[in-house]
């Protein structure tokens, strides 16, 4: 039976069966070539950023964005119905606090693997997120069916089911209410970060100490482009904890 790899590509995300020892050559090592997509969700929402995945099934950017404008009219009607709450002023209240732990989740699971999470095209956007988000499914599979390796690992197993079933309703929860939202404040503060991405200049700092005996540079433009989520959500949580103070 073949057990499946991911792997994070600067491109994207990638999943490839890999041959059990019984029926792999041992000279033939696992190839890259001709990848499946991550998830089949992603062919629904846009072409994504990879060299190595390509949707030949999408929909246009400006289709996409009318699927964001859509779902953020049923999070605004559901919040004012079912809260009596404004769903846009709950947001600029908590969006903070999820850009800043997206932005440690990202640095824990590299999600600047993925730069299509802060894409300026709706698309790109939206797809990109499916597919993440279709690989955290194909661990937890992997983590409820895996057997325990000692007699005490096997009570791991309701755990992690309880753990699976609620990765389910967060990831619902998030697609729903948190992603539209974030494109809008992807679209504005992921904006220098993906200038910066653009450019091909390269800014550094350089800092001596008193008796120039030892310096230090800091690679600020390498540095972004290393990690555009991670920039592009710690300037999102700025800028949304700056607008929680003037409205």
């Amino acid at each position: 039976m073949a057990a499946r790899q991911t792997r994070g590509t600067p491109g994207g995300w990638i999943i490839r069966s890999i041959p059990d020892d019984a029926s792999r050559d041992p000279a033939t090592p696992p190839s890259d070539s001709d990848p499946e997509p991550a998830n089949v969700w992603a062919s629904l929402f846009g072409e994504r950023r990879s060299r190595e995945i390509q949707s030949s099934k999408h929909l246009a950017p400006w289709q996409d964005g009318v699927v964001i404008a859509a779902v953020l009219a049923a999070d605004y009607a559901g919040f004012h119905l079912v809260f009596d709450a404004n769903y846009f002023d709950w947001y600029l209240a908590n969006g903070a606090a999820f850009a800043l732990a997206l932005s440690a989740f990202s640095i824990v699971i590299e999600l600047d693997d993925e730069p299509g999470l802060i894409a300026a095209e709706p698309n790109t956007y939206l797809a990109s997120w499916f597919a993440f988000l279709g690989i955290s499914f194909e661990w937890l599979r992997h983590a409820v069916e895996a057997p325990g390796r000692t007699r005490w690992e096997a009570l791991d197993w309701p755990f992690t089911a309880l753990f699976a079933i609620t990765w389910v309703v967060a990831v619902g929860a998030w697609i729903l209410i948190i992603v539209p939202a974030l494109y809008l404040v992807t679209l504005v503060a992921g904006a220098p970060v993906r200038r910066t991405q653009a450019s091909q200049s390269t800014t550094s700092l350089t800092e001596t100490t008193a008796d120039r005996t030892t310096s230090t540079t800091f690679w600020i433009d390498a540095n972004i482009r290393e990690r555009p989520v991670t920039a592009t959500n710690a300037l999102a949580a700025a800028l949304l904890y700056g607008i929680s103070f003037v409205i």
